[in-house]
């Protein structure tokens, strides 16, 4: 069933029917809390988050955002957008720092302190899990930049995917098999123009983040689910974490930790501070 579509006068008093002053549309379920979080922690007033069940409906609510001027807040995932240039501009639209709001969930700090509660070990250094995560993208690379491109000149190729699975040495492992990313790297590359790919290269290049802070969130979210099962095993502990207890654990992490020294601090500030402002 398709979602009713309201006028711009409805959709502008929207907000009195959910009896708060700021009404903030995302994109699915998992959006909401990380929002409230962020909303909450530069004091936004009296707003309500509602999910509009999916990308392409929340296309329409941006494209109306930005052409009709509406009376809404849309917090939404960058994708890639923000590295092609494609990434609408207006004052209510925030965006994420990275491609979703798991590369922010899952920063190496967040990743530790969770991995510890699952081993019961206080042991585990930062710098463990910062040599895997640059390792693991590392070896991907060049699947990143095809599936960037793959975005930016809308090929719709199934380049890099959203689960890590198929690239790894075994499914319980969390290293990746180099040879199963080259293999499929060469199957992709000829439908690619050199001069696109380098194109990109030069985008990411410039917008001076790491490969885990533009990789696909989904992805990042299951090898993130490897690593943290690999330190359980290898304690050898029965405990079997799954993607809605990372998610949890996440969002709870993010809640004790975010302030200013929180590395896409200023992203979110500079994007939520002014509307708090203008309330």
């Amino acid at each position: 069933m398709s979602a009713v579509e309201y006028s711009r006068e409805a959709v502008n008093v929207l907000n009195r029917f959910h009896r708060c002053e700021q009404l903030i549309y995302v994109e699915g379920d998992d959006d909401i809390l990380f929002w409230e979080v962020l909303f909450n922690y530069f004091e936004l007033s009296n707003f309500k988050v509602i999910s509009k069940d999916g990308s392409s409906e929340l296309d329409k609510y941006t494209d109306r955002l930005i052409s009709e001027d509406l009376n809404i807040i849309i917090a939404r995932d960058s994708d890639y957008k923000s590295l092609t240039g494609k990434l609408a501009n207006h004052e209510r639209l925030i965006t994420t720092y990275g491609y979703s709001i798991e590369n922010t969930l899952f920063i190496s700090e967040a990743v530790i302190e969770i991995t510890k509660l699952w081993i019961k070990d206080n042991e585990l250094e930062l710098s463990e899990f910062s040599g895997w995560i640059d390792d693991l993208t590392e070896k991907l690379r060049e699947l990143i930049y095809l599936d960037v491109t793959n975005d930016c000149y809308e090929l719709y190729l199934d380049v890099i995917g959203d689960n890590c699975s198929r690239y790894m040495a075994t499914q319980s492992c969390a290293n990746v098999d180099v040879n199963k990313v080259n293999n499929h790297h060469s199957r992709l590359q000829a439908n690619f123009c050199e001069n696109q790919i380098a194109h990109i290269v030069e985008l990411i290049d410039e917008s001076g983040k790491s490969l885990w802070e533009i990789i696909r969130g989904h992805f990042l979210q299951s090898a993130i689910l490897k690593f943290i099962s690999h330190h359980i095993n290898r304690k050898g502990l029965s405990s079997k974490l799954s993607h809605d207890a990372l998610y949890t654990n996440a969002i709870q992490e993010l809640k004790i930790t975010f302030n200013e020294e929180h590395r896409h601090f200023e992203h979110y500030c500079d994007s939520i501070s002014p509307l708090v402002n203008a309330a």
